[in-house]
This record gives structure tokens, sequence and C-alpha cells, in this order.
């Protein structure tokens, strides 16, 4: 199995607006951590699982660490449609 977290900005209000005219965005992704790849894990069936990670923002332009969300999904990567997802937190 492999787990992949995502860091999204739920609502970013303009204060890193370009030269479009779009000065509100919304669930912006900010990072994938640890990559696109994920973590491989192994779980077993009705075992408590917890998994802990630093990140380092620094470079993603964050306006509100307030705004910040996490979305987990695991992936079998064995079979490419089976993906179980959190709902955003």
């Amino acid at each position: 199995m492999c787990l992949l977290w995502f860091i999204p900005d739920l609502f970013c209000n303009g204060a890193n607006v370009a030269t479009n005219g779009e000065t509100e965005f919304h669930h912006m992704m900010m990072d994938m951590i640890p990559d696109a790849n994920g973590s491989t894990i192994s779980l077993v069936d009705r075992v408590p699982f917890t998994w802990s990670q630093m990140v380092d923002l620094a470079g993603t332009n964050v306006e509100e660490w307030d705004d910040l969300g996490v979305i987990v999904m695991i992936r079998d990567p064995g079979k490419i449609n089976r993906r179980f997802q959190c709902p955003c937190i």
C-alpha cells in the first residue's frame, strides 16, 4: 500500500494575484508529502495505524496558515483504480 498526503490551501484571498485578474483561489494544492509517489506502508486488517510527518512549507507561498487542510489517500499500487481517501480535514 502507498500513503499520500496532500496539503491544500482551502482559500487564498488574493495576496498572491498574478496578471490574469483572478483574486480568489480555492483548494490550491501546496505540497504532496513526501512526493507524488507517496510512502510505502504495511497495513493489517483491524490494527490501528498512525503516521506522523514534519513538513517544510516555506517555499509554497501560504497566505494564511489557518487555511491549510490535509487530505490523506491510501493507494494499492497493484490495483490502479483502488484508492481510499479521507475527507479534507
